[in-house]
């Protein structure tokens, strides 16, 4: 960690941080291009390492001894994207000299995911329900399986962003980046049923396509609860990973996709790569002819 000079990060700043984090807020969202969701995230970690809500305690001092105190208690990811607020607002009130901490990288925990048969088997309990609320619920919940979305991604789908007739679906994702995700029929097949016959007999208000019993948008929140509801110890993002998983186990390669999960950085993709590796073992069990399995079910050799 380098020692710059103990100063105040700028002299002219108002006095307290609610003052400044309205457009620091502005910031995020024009000049940076951050998602809504990454915006509050960054808002609420400024707000947590200076609580004291004074501008005149923000120095490189107390920067130190908060992050020392961080990275002892908290994993390495947690604290990365906490630094990573902070050096955005310290390039906001343009400070000259912004503290540089090494995160010691921990291996990356591996996703929590479903199978294939626990995935059909999790939809099948949504879409065969005679309830039409709970039928409703799971043609979204099939729409995240089926394109590998963030339920943020998903929750605010425009009708304008589907091409229903062709199955391709306009993501914008982190930092506005937009990529073309296609689609199964039938998943195509349920959205079409989704807009004409259910969407008008529950919107009242919104863009999104998907809205709730209330007709409004679906907030994470609610839809982390119906998810976790029918199977406790999943999330929403666990869908994602499980589409990753399983395109992956099935032969497509990483850069692809990447391009579909609309990863800015294929590393971050690789994290799946374990599954593919699994998969091979298998694969290589099953296909070698030195594995134990091929020689139990070839004749016997002359």
């Amino acid at each position: 960690m380098n020692k710059p000079t103990q100063q105040a990060f700028q002299k002219n700043l108002p006095q307290t941080l609610p003052q400044i984090l309205e457009d620091f807020q502005l910031y995020l969202k024009i000049d940076c291009g951050l998602s809504k969701n990454t915006q509050e995230s960054y808002l609420s970690d400024i707000r947590l390492l200076f609580p004291s809500e004074k501008t005149q305690n923000i120095t490189v001092e107390n920067i130190e001894k908060i992050f020392t105190k961080l990275l002892d208690e908290l994993d390495a990811k947690t604290v990365a994207r906490k630094l990573s607020a902070l050096k955005k607002f310290l390039t906001f009130i343009e400070h000259s000299e912004i503290p540089e901490f090494k995160i010691k990288n921990k291996n990356r925990s591996l996703p929590n995911y479903l199978s294939e048969i626990q995935t059909l088997e999790l939809l099948a309990e949504f879409l065969t329900s005679p309830k039409s609320q709970i039928r409703a619920q799971g043609i979204l919940i099939r729409f995240i399986y089926a394109t590998g979305l963030r339920v943020s991604e998903a929750i605010e789908m425009k009708p304008e962003d589907l091409d229903l007739q062709k199955g391709m679906a306009t993501i914008t994702g982190k930092g506005g980046r937009q990529r073309m995700v296609p689609m199964d029929s039938e998943t195509t097949r349920l959205l079409e049923e989704y807009q004409q016959d259910i969407r008008p007999k529950l919107y009242k208000s919104g863009a999104s396509f998907f809205v709730s019993t209330h007709g409004k948008p679906f907030t994470r929140q609610a839809v982390w609860q119906m998810i976790r509801k029918a199977s406790p110890g999943i999330s929403p993002h666990s869908l994602r990973h499980s589409y990753a998983t399983h395109l992956l186990s099935r032969g497509m390669d990483l850069r692809s996709l990447q391009l579909l999960l609309g990863h800015k950085d294929i590393s971050t993709t690789q994290i799946y790569s374990h599954l593919s590796n699994s998969h091979l073992h298998e694969t290589l069990k099953n296909n070698h002819p030195l594995s134990a399995r091929v020689k139990k079910q070839s004749p016997n050799q002359t």
